[in-house]
């Protein structure tokens, strides 16, 4: 193992405590996909099958035990807690991920070459993991709430699979036989390189998103959400600037809410979300 890949794991390691431990402290999933991570789920389980039969490292057998149970852990906050479970964003979260899990079960059927379980499983899990963050995508497209999607988070999802391609190239400049294991994990290289790019625009949105809502705290304590002209200032609005006809609602998931199914924003205006 050379510095990339430990830098990867690591990074992609922290970044799932970060979310954990942010939806834990926020008692909050609103503005997470449910889809994604079920799918996260379904590629580490389908992977990692071999996780009690064959032993290669006790680092090895260890991080795959915590990206299992990690998801796990994330599908009980959002399915099974008595508090965060209520916001999260059924009515926004409507990618339909099981076209993706049927795609790339076709994929991984018609690119295996030995036809036994575990090839196929393992090549249906790259090209899984590598849209697995599509339905994420398109949740943060239609509410635009950063509010648990913190930018520690965003850079390190988006950093290690830089650092995983970066380890393919240090292995081609190191390592003779690398060449010859393209025929064998290519579909490993080419998932690679397409979930990159995906992480690349999930990262794009994730920034105008960010720009585009504000908050500050009102005396009630309640959420307020308006729209107002952009002035070019990033400056947090005064609650006193807020105006009178602003939308008073309970929760900042109903606030997205709203601000979503409002009219569309111009070219001119901003979203702001008053809390």
């Amino acid at each position: 193992m050379n510095i990339f890949r430990l830098a990867g794991d690591m990074a992609h390691l922290a970044s799932t405590i970060l979310l954990l431990s942010r939806i834990h402290t926020t008692q909050s999933c609103a503005g997470i996909s449910l889809r994604t991570h079920e799918l996260y789920a379904l590629v580490y389980v389908t992977r990692y099958l071999d996780v009690l039969t064959i032993f290669i490292s006790l680092y090895n057998t260890t991080m795959k035990l915590i990206y299992l149970l990690s998801s796990f852990a994330m599908l009980w906050y959002m399915r099974g807690h008595g508090i965060v479970r209520k916001s999260y964003d059924k009515d926004l979260d409507t990618f339909r991920h099981y076209v993706l899990i049927l795609c790339c079960l076709i994929l991984a059927l018609a690119t295996n070459e030995l036809f036994n379980i575990m090839e196929i499983t393992c090549a249906f899990s790259q090209f899984l993991e590598a849209f697995a963050i599509l339905p994420q995508l398109v949740l943060l497209q239609r509410t635009n709430n950063t509010h648990i999607l913190t930018w520690q988070y965003v850079l390190l999802l988006g950093i290690y699979r830089p650092l995983y391609i970066a380890n393919w190239i240090y292995k081609y400049f190191t390592n003779p036989f690398f060449l010859s294991w393209l025929s064998i994990l290519w579909k490993s290289y080419v998932s690679g390189v397409i979930q990159t790019v995906i992480y690349g625009v999930f990262c794009y949105y994730y920034i105008n998103s960010r720009n585009i809502s504000k908050s500050v705290q009102l005396e009630d304590g309640q959420y307020m959400c308006i729209r107002s002209p952009t002035n070019g200032e990033n400056a947090p609005l005064k609650a006193e600037e807020a105006p009178a006809n602003a939308e008073r609602v309970e929760s900042r998931d109903a606030c997205s809410l709203a601000l979503t199914k409002g009219a569309a924003v111009s070219s001119n205006e901003k979203i702001h979300l008053l809390v």
